[in-house]
């Protein structure tokens, strides 16, 4: 049983605070190879956001959400970076209250009811956020609802095989997460196509985010006594860096995807 969200971002909130240095981010990152250079946590991360963010084709002047923007990097990044009005749909105080400044605007809600009017946006993305909620279907159906026709969606978010789906490595990752659920690619086509989604493209991007969680792990050893003065368990922070390490074998193992879904409304 995963952790209450609310209790999950204050535990975590120094942490991400101390390793990021109050960047706006908290995924895991992304990066093509171990030799890419220049790596570390700011490059990563933003570059995990373009990884998603670049399938949305987007133009300057779209309007674009943000569901779980967190502490509001990315959507502050793709504001800048795209010309976009970019409004991020947080739940959390937590996040909200961290939030860093730029020209993206933020709304606290749940992302499973929208706070917006039908027909009204042209594209969507959540990232490191949808294994967080409990009803994907319904906030699949509440994209469904906001998108314009030809309206787009991405998604980038972690999914299991079936044949794992009652095993340790299920129990672990709904630990580490804080997910009440997790989807397969087959839940994912099914949700989409019964809110009136269309999907474009699947892409496995595992390898890619196993070598950012390479140097997000780096980076906790790196700032270990910052975080031990911030109130953290040694014991904490070494099962930090075992999950990282762990994170690395994912690809390897392939029990668990990182995966990103493109879809259109119809």
């Amino acid at each position: 049983m995963s952790e209450p969200l609310s209790t999950y971002y204050t535990r975590m909130s120094d942490l991400i605070r101390i390793v990021t240095h109050s960047n706006g981010y908290a995924n895991l990152g992304y990066c093509n190879s171990e030799t890419e250079a220049p790596l570390n946590v700011n490059s990563t991360q933003r570059a995990l956001v373009n990884k998603v963010v670049s399938k949305l084709n987007l133009k300057p002047g779209e309007i674009v959400v943000e569901c779980g923007s967190g502490r509001g990097g990315p959507a502050q990044q793709v504001a800048a970076e795209y010309g976009c009005r970019v409004i991020g749909i947080e739940l959390l105080d937590e996040q909200l209250k961290h939030r860093v400044d730029g020209c993206a605007s933020f709304l606290q809600a749940n992302v499973q009811q929208l706070p917006l009017c039908d027909a009204t946006i042209d594209a969507i993305y959540s990232i490191e956020s949808a294994f967080h909620y409990p009803n994907k279907s319904q906030f699949l159906r509440e994209v469904a609802r906001v998108l314009k026709p030809g309206g787009r969606l991405a998604i980038a978010d972690v999914v299991l095989r079936d044949n794992y789906r009652g095993s340790f490595y299920k129990r672990f990752l709904e630990k580490i997460f804080a997910s009440p659920v997790f989807f397969s690619d087959e839940q994912y086509c099914k949700a989409a196509s019964q809110a009136g989604l269309e999907f474009v493209a699947v892409d496995d991007i595992t390898s890619g985010v196993a070598q950012g969680v390479r140097h997000l792990g780096g980076t906790v050893q790196q700032y270990q006594r910052e975080l031990l003065s911030a109130g953290y368990s040694l014991c904490y922070l070494i099962l930090i860096k075992v999950c990282t390490r762990f994170g690395r074998w994912l690809y390897w193992l392939q029990p668990g995807r990182y995966t990103t879904y493109m879809m259109v409304k119809r």
